[in-house]
């Protein structure tokens, strides 16, 4: 790690621990993420730091980043296969159990998807500067909470609200996307995108209850057999947060996904979720409703912001609370099984 790059990383990480120590000392999330809102110089600092990061030094070790890794998984899925094959194998399994007539509808449907020039409508959370512009089959929303650039809309995701009306989705689409002139956004209509992007968000966030919250509104606003993206922080070895990936695909499933693709690089996790069928918050035969509580992290428990590498202070005996893994243990029984 540069010195540079050393110094970007600390001045992210410090805001990271300050929203876990503010929440802690009072409490209430909301009056803790109200007042970071505010704080426009360290939402400054914080989102030029992360530009930096993403566009000089990140880039150095991998051309193209993260976003061509998204682009490269977008291509595969939408025009190589990925979405029939996906379906077909969905097709066998469930068609084995006999699932029921209203399931099938939704899990197996073929979406018609509004076509804008043969672009796919992708919606970037957490954007800062909008990478996935530059990308020609892409009609791209940045949204950030301080965006470094022009490109990207003012906009917080956790209070966004999700717009049940036909008519503004289909005019987001006929129009190329062509939102509001102001440089904010406060509401999207749902069904509207085919792709959702949630790369190094969801980490940004103290506990899991926003972490959820944030997953469910990319299903709201996805389109059936439309894709959630989310890449999170961790440079441990594969096997160390197993348990941890596991609890979080379970978690996200419940919502109405399925995850597609995984795989772990050296320092993220990168998981790929396609929108199978309507959420199942309300699914009174689960205990979906405790389900936000499957998308931890070991920082959760630890109060440590190291992306969990052993090297920045995280040590191995560091686990989540034994009544914790148990309540995790029943909610994997509990859960609906898409596959």
């Amino acid at each position: 790690m540069s010195v540079d790059q050393g110094s970007l990383a600390k001045v992210v990480k410090g805001l990271h621990r300050k929203l876990k120590k503010d929440l802690k000392e009072n409490g209430d999330f909301a009056t803790v993420w109200d007042k970071h809102c505010s704080d426009r110089k360290a939402l400054e600092k914080y989102t030029e730091a992360m530009h930096s990061l993403a566009t000089l030094e990140w880039t150095k070790n991998s051309p193209g980043g993260r976003a061509d890794w998204c682009y490269q998984v977008c291509m595969e899925y939408f025009k190589g296969g990925g979405l029939k094959m996906a379906i077909e194998k969905q097709q066998r399994r469930v068609g084995n159990k006999m699932a029921s007539a209203q399931n099938l509808k939704y899990t197996f449907l073929f979406c018609s998807w509004p076509s804008v020039d043969k672009k796919f409508p992708l919606l970037d959370v957490g954007s800062c500067y909008n990478p996935f512009s530059e990308f020609g089959e892409f009609h791209s929303v940045a949204l950030d909470l301080q965006p470094a650039t022009e490109k990207v809309y003012k906009c917080d995701f956790l209070k966004l609200e999700i717009v049940e009306n036909q008519c503004l989705a289909s005019n987001l689409i006929t129009s190329k996307l062509n939102l509001p002139s102001e440089s904010s956004i406060t509401h999207l209509p749902a069904s509207s995108f085919q792709v959702v992007v949630f790369s190094l968000l969801l980490s940004y966030f103290p506990t899991p209850i926003q972490r959820w919250d944030c997953c469910l509104k990319a299903h709201q606003l996805l389109s059936v057999n439309g894709i959630l993206i989310i890449i999170t922080p961790d440079s441990s070895h594969q096997n160390r947060n197993a348990a941890m990936m596991k609890s979080w695909k379970l978690g996200i499933e419940s919502l109405g996904f399925i995850r597609w693709k995984y795989v772990k690089q050296t320092h993220v996790h990168c998981m790929v979720f396609r929108k199978v069928s309507p959420c199942h918050t309300k699914d009174k035969t689960t205990k979906v409703l405790h389900a936000p509580e499957m998308l931890y992290t070991r920082q959760d428990y630890t109060g440590n912001d190291s992306d969990d590498s052993d090297s920045d202070g995280v040590k191995n005996n560091e686990t989540r609370p034994e009544e914790t893994d148990k309540e995790l243990a029943k909610l994997f029984d509990e859960l609906p099984a898409f596959d």
